[in-house]
């Protein structure tokens, strides 16, 4: 009974504002990036705003498997790819607002994680990567949001060095800058020349090499 309950996987997702879609729920690791390629873990529907996806005979190493959810509705109208948070013995609840907005290309979606200290503390490190993001897009120059940013990813990586999310993130966000002083380009030089068996730090230092040739 132990065995079995310590192994439980579920995610909820809801939002309220999609009454039907469909879910896919899909793994990638820093190879399957190279290659081009993706897992499938699961499908699901939603219905009246909410699915649940039970991912009990799914297993991993580890305690958590992030991974990523794509959400269409029926008439292909709204679409969008997010976080989806993988871990052991818990229910994540995944919190999906704004939809209105985000379909009238107003704001982008507000999302919320729950059911662990580590969906917990990734939500509050998506949100406030992505209020980084449109302080950027108001003053794309602004070396303080930068260093805001720099602060963002150190204490999650820190915190969470098998993060592949926040990597992920990073590396997007190094691979668009088009000038080399700047604090992110910094900090990725900085991770870059440390030595680790961590496979997302190695994908970074392989995108920083290749960003800087």
């Amino acid at each position: 009974f132990f065995a079995s309950w310590s192994n439980d996987k579920k995610v909820v997702v809801d939002i309220a504002e999609l009454s039907e879609g469909d879910v896919v729920v899909i793994y990638q690791d820093p190879d399957m990036i190279n290659a081009r390629t993706s897992e499938q873990i699961a499908t699901a529907k939603i219905k009246n705003g909410k699915c649940e996806i039970i991912l009990d005979s799914l297993e991993f190493e580890g305690k958590i498997k992030e991974c990523a959810i794509t959400i269409v509705n029926q008439n292909k109208q709204f679409g969008a790819s997010l976080p989806c948070i993988i871990e052991k013995g818990k229910t994540i609840t995944i919190t999906i607002t704004g939809v209105g907005d985000y379909l009238a290309r107003k704001n982008i979606l507000n999302i919320s994680y729950k059911g662990s200290k580590f969906a917990e503390d990734f939500s509050r490190f998506w949100k406030d990567v992505n209020d980084s993001f449109m302080e950027l897009s108001r003053n794309n120059n602004d070396v303080k949001t930068f260093k805001k940013q720099v602060e963002l990813y150190k204490s999650f990586i820190k915190k969470y060095p098998q993060s592949g999310y926040a990597y992920s993130v990073l590396i997007s966000e190094m691979q668009t800058l088009q000038n080399a002083d700047n604090p992110i380009m910094d900090y990725c030089r900085e991770l870059s020349n440390e030595q680790t068996d961590n496979v997302w730090q190695k994908y970074l230092s392989q995108a920083y090499k290749y960003k800087i040739v």
